[in-house]
């Protein structure tokens, strides 16, 4: 895969992130294309949509996650694949030989993020299964579980985040009620 490189705010975006996390100097030679083609491993498969990519520099120790991991913003499930293949995907971050993670939004951070996440990701299954439980429909679910608030939230995407909060419960209540659901693109096996 060619990825085309329009300037080099990427590869600033790069270094000024872990910059900000390593305290100490990085300097990232060549265009983005030229990193990338260090990359030793690409960990598609374990990702929390089915179009994502995950790249992992084992030589440096990062892993560039994009929304598989989100640091501070809530975690969006609209387009997600079943919330547990999610979990499964974290679970092998966290199992991984890593420094940095440059998640799809938030600052840079470390593997101590995942628990929290994962705690987080956890909550809100539990939260739209508990209104499954009491009977609620998806419609009526959508309207009673409500997260994103308890998250760093850009300013002005307030209506944004509010919209996709009802889609990811939508989407929950669905690979829930479905029981089995798609987990890292396979049926799962009914666990």
């Amino acid at each position: 895969m060619v990825i085309p490189v329009k300037t080099d705010a990427s590869r600033a975006a790069i270094r000024n992130a872990i910059l900000a996390q390593a305290g100490g100097e990085v300097v990232v030679q060549g265009s983005l294309a030229d990193v990338m083609a260090e990359v030793e491993r690409q960990l598609s498969r374990f990702t929390h949509t089915a179009y994502q990519v995950v790249v992992y520099l084992p030589k440096e120790r990062i892993i560039f996650t994009g929304d598989n991991v989100v640091n501070k913003t809530p975690p969006l499930f609209h387009s997600a694949v079943h919330p547990e293949a999610w979990l499964e995907s974290l679970g092998f971050i966290q199992n991984m030989d890593l420094d940095f993670i440059i998640p799809g939004h938030g600052e840079v951070c470390d593997k101590e993020v995942l628990s929290k996440f994962m705690e987080n990701i956890r909550t809100i299954m539990e939260s739209v299964q508990s209104c499954m439980n009491m009977g609620l429909g998806k419609e009526e679910t959508k309207k009673t579980v409500s997260y994103v608030n308890r998250f760093w939230i850009p300013p002005g995407m307030e209506e944004r985040y509010q919209m996709l909060q009802s889609m990811s419960i939508g989407n929950i209540y669905d690979r829930l009620q479905e029981g089995k659901g798609q987990r890292l693109g396979k049926k799962a096996s009914g666990k």
